[in-house]
């Protein structure tokens, strides 16, 4: 049990929490139900968008090297990014493609719908920045 002190020191944080709560927001009215770990790689795509359209790309395996996290539950995370899998309807917000030079590599681009998502977010953002600079003043 604790008690709450008046004369107690109250923690502060950056601005970048705000952002994030206005990203996160942004994300659970398009999917309410997506996890932590499904925003992390949507994230994680399009903050590596110069890569999706490069030559070299962004492969399934460098992404779950880079992210430190199994193959297989990569795959499934794009699953529902994507398509869907079993029960789970897929948000479309990301594309699966071959290699032209491996056919044995998968690419990921965003769609039309991830981009419109992302531009949301970037829209979220700006707007708490300007807001922000507003109350500074």
């Amino acid at each position: 049990m604790f008690f709450f002190e008046s004369n107690a020191e109250v923690p502060q944080f950056s601005t970048a929490m705000i952002g994030l709560e206005a990203a996160i927001s942004v994300i659970a009215s398009q999917k309410s139900n997506l996890s932590v770990g499904n925003f992390r790689l949507f994230i994680y795509i399009a903050n590596n968008v110069e890569r999706l359209y490069s030559d070299t790309g962004l492969s399934l395996t460098s992404m779950a090297q880079e992210l430190e996290m199994p193959y297989a539950t990569l795959v499934r995370q794009v699953d529902l990014l994507e398509s869907g899998y079993g029960n789970y309807k897929g948000l479309n917000w990301i594309e699966r493609g071959l290699d032209a030079s491996n056919p044995r590599t998968r690419r990921l681009r965003l769609t039309s719908q991830g981009l419109a998502v992302l531009a949301e977010i970037d829209t979220a953002l700006k707007n708490k920045r300007i807001s922000d600079k507003k109350a500074a003043k």
